[in-house]
């Protein structure tokens, strides 16, 4: 997250929200996609079974503390593919994979989002 300067000039502050270690959903992949109340979604191209995950970012509570990361779907069948962008419509978030599922030759997935 980028915080602007308080006065003209001076450096942008520029805050880490999550990190995401080598355990169960890792290297994030595409953009982030917008929910409600400022979470963000988002897909990761590791997965401790070599598929991938599909993630929530809850903003901090207003009292304070940081952002907190769940994994909403862990996609681990034969060949899920390799995951792209990410998109929030009508409750339902909607992806892609480059590659895996028939042929070979990608997949489109859909997940119901319910907060």
């Amino acid at each position: 997250m980028l915080t602007p300067p308080s006065a003209p000039g001076s450096p942008w502050t520029e805050t880490i929200l999550t990190d995401f270690p080598p355990a169960n959903g890792f290297n994030p992949n595409g953009s982030l996609a917008a929910g409600p109340s400022g979470l963000l979604f988002g897909v990761t191209s590791g997965a401790l079974n070599s598929g991938f995950t599909v993630y929530a970012l809850f903003p901090p509570a207003p009292s304070g503390g940081g952002w907190r990361k769940q994994v909403l779907s862990n996609f681990s069948s034969a060949s899920p593919g390799s995951p792209s962008n990410i998109i929030l419509s009508g409750g339902q978030l909607y992806g892609a994979t480059y590659n895996g599922g028939n042929l070979n030759g990608g997949t489109v997935w859909a997940l119901l989002f319910a907060p």
